[in-house]
């Protein structure tokens, strides 16, 4: 399927891409680059130099990528002929399969009966890359760091994460995912691990309702009850308003002095 059997392709580049390109003119890319592209088997062959342009920036800032991650050329782009119509390198292929799995994509979306109110989406690079050239949710970047280093390396992973990437879309790093990465290592048994993960991020982010709800439920299955009550009352403390932390407190306190 090629993208230009879709009406919205240039909706597409103009209004998802145009936002970043500021990209373009850090990578110095010659002014002649977009002028009578070659071997476009993908995109339209009737496409601007302008729409072209604007969707290799589109690209660069959905994958926070340089030309050379597709292209035959070099991260300076200093070569005095650089060929960008070459097959050589692998990403390029997989680039031209993923644009074709979104205009199918977005052709099935666009058959979607949507409430007059709702607004139709269109599925984007950004929209699984965000800044990244290989698509992965955090859960999945913390359980490969557990599986090659333990507890000690999803910590600092975590920290180096949030390091790089605090303030943008492209980790979820708010406390409560480690809250939720810290429930699931609990459930496969490994406790200790949990509770680790989650006094790192009562540390560095206290009061945190998810956390300490996860350490209080953690304790529980531990059977440290005293520890269990403590959160559940620093919870109830917190949120004085919520009947399901008081309900919880009272049941944890119950089992207690049975």
């Amino acid at each position: 399927m090629n993208i230009s059997d879709s009406m919205s392709f240039r909706h597409w580049c103009l209004t998802t891409l145009a936002l970043c390109v500021f990209i373009l003119a850090s990578q110095h890319v010659r002014a002649d680059t977009f002028d009578d592209p070659k071997n476009l088997k993908v995109l339209p062959s009737d496409i601007t130099p302008d729409e072209l342009r604007r969707t290799m920036v589109g690209f660069s800032a959905a994958l926070n990528a340089r030309c050379s991650y597709c292209h035959m050329v070099d991260d300076a782009l200093s070569m005095p002929d650089p060929d960008y119509s070459a097959d050589d390198k692998w990403t390029m292929q997989v680039a031209r399969e993923m644009l074709q799995m979104v205009d199918v994509i977005n052709g099935r979306v666009s058959n979607l009966d949507f409430s007059p109110r709702q607004q139709k989406v269109e599925v984007q690079c950004m929209t699984c890359h965000r800044g990244q050239n290989r698509p992965i949710l955090i859960l999945q970047v913390l359980n490969e760091a557990r599986e090659n280093g333990g507890i000690d390396a999803v910590i600092a992973k975590y920290s180096e994460l949030r390091e790089r990437y605090y303030g943008n879309h492209t980790f979820d790093l708010r406390p409560s995912t480690l809250a939720g990465f810290a429930r699931k290592v609990a459930s496969e048994g490994d406790t200790d691990g949990s509770i680790k993960i989650l006094d790192f991020a009562n540390e560095n982010f206290p009061d945190q309702e998810r956390v300490l709800f996860a350490l209080a439920r953690v304790h529980q299955q531990r059977n440290e009850n005293d520890q269990a009550i403590a959160f559940l009352r620093e919870l109830v403390r917190l949120l004085p308003d919520s009947s399901f932390y008081a309900e919880q407190l009272g049941l944890a306190e119950k089992a207690h002095a049975e």
